[in-house]
């Protein structure tokens, strides 16, 4: 053996090297088998994974992980399944459930599978866990341990320092982009609430004005659904606004009466409004941007804050969050 080369094996594992290479292998191959995969049933082309580049980790990490528990029975085909069945189903479980935390994205689902739980894993991916490991020990892997041993550790120090680089730049450009999509949510959801409060506010100033309910039939928009866009929210205040003005006129034709102290709760609505509604429009662009991106990596991705599949929401992008009125 070639002096420069370092064992393959170093106290019965793999260098550190050659599992971080073996790690990055895997998670593009992982990448690959993905986007093709998806590709094909979606009919487009698609970028999968969380990552920008060419990586999915949850892949790279698994492979390694099944090597490292099977390599002392790798003699027993069947041990080697059945272990890379449990420990790629458990690492999907805690990496799934790990991101939804994170980034109120749950970013795959099983729904509809059989033997699924909570969505996150089921009975048919852990059976193809368990045949994915058998084709990576015995298939995938000899060729990779085989070219292992021909690079030099000197150049693999190289080679796996230069993929690091690009995958930690990588890895932190995707959590900031998840993480500013996290915060947007929080901020309109909290939009979301004050454009109920202001509504809540003119239904009181209508009623009031309103005390023989021949303008209320006129209002069209009722939020009545958790899953209302706030578009449809802006548009409920901006009705309530419209219609408490017309109220107001006819009864000053008909009443002589003093309202200044309800027209300087009306500009305040108003200016509030105003000021919502300007926020709403900035956030139809952020999230449109963002949701364009999850289309084309997670088409069946949902956001848990909104509690809605994000394939169905851009169908007709209207029916949450933003609509094309925005």
């Amino acid at each position: 053996m070639n002096a420069t080369v370092p064992s393959l094996y170093w106290n019965g594992d793999y260098h550190v090297m050659q599992w971080m290479l073996l790690f990055f292998i895997y998670s593009f191959l992982g990448w690959i088998w993905e986007s093709v995969y998806q590709s094909i049933l979606e009919r487009k082309l698609l970028n999968r994974g969380f990552l920008f580049g060419p990586f999915i980790p949850l892949y790279g990490a698994g492979a390694t992980s099944v090597l490292i528990c099977t390599m002392p029975f790798k003699e027993h085909w069947w041990v080697v399944a059945l272990v890379g069945m449990v420990v790629a189903t458990v690492l999907e479980e805690i990496t799934g459930r790990v991101m939804e935390l994170l980034f109120d994205v749950r970013y795959w689902s099983y729904e509809g599978y059989p033997g699924n739980i909570d969505d996150i894993i089921c009975i048919p991916a852990t059976i193809l866990w368990g045949a994915f490991s058998l084709f990576a020990m015995y298939i995938l892997n000899p060729p990779f341990e085989h070219l292992l041993m021909q690079i030099p550790l000197r150049a693999m120090h190289r080679i796996v320092f230069f993929i690091t680089i690009i995958f930690v730049v990588d890895v932190t450009l995707s959590v900031k982009d998840a993480l500013d999509f996290k915060e947007l949510l929080v901020k309109m959801d909290s939009t979301k609430k004050e454009l109920a409060r202001l509504k809540k506010r003119l239904d009181v100033m209508i009623a009031f004005y309103d005390d023989k309910h021949r303008y209320v039939a006129k209002l069209r928009t009722t939020i009545t659904s958790p899953r209302s866009t706030l578009t449809d929210m802006v548009d409920s205040v901006r009705e309530r606004l419209e219609l408490l003005k017309e109220i107001r006129n006819s009864r000053r034709q008909e009443e002589a009466i003093d309202e200044m102290e309800q027209l300087v709760e009306l500009q305040e609505i108003e200016n509030e409004y105003v000021e919502q509604s300007v926020v709403v429009k900035q956030y139809n662009h952020s999230i449109k941007k963002y949701i364009k991106r999850l289309l084309h990596s997670h088409p069946g991705a949902k956001v848990r804050r909104l509690g809605v599949r994000i394939r169905e929401a851009a169908i007709s992008f209207g029916n949450y969050i933003a609509s094309k009125r925005g």
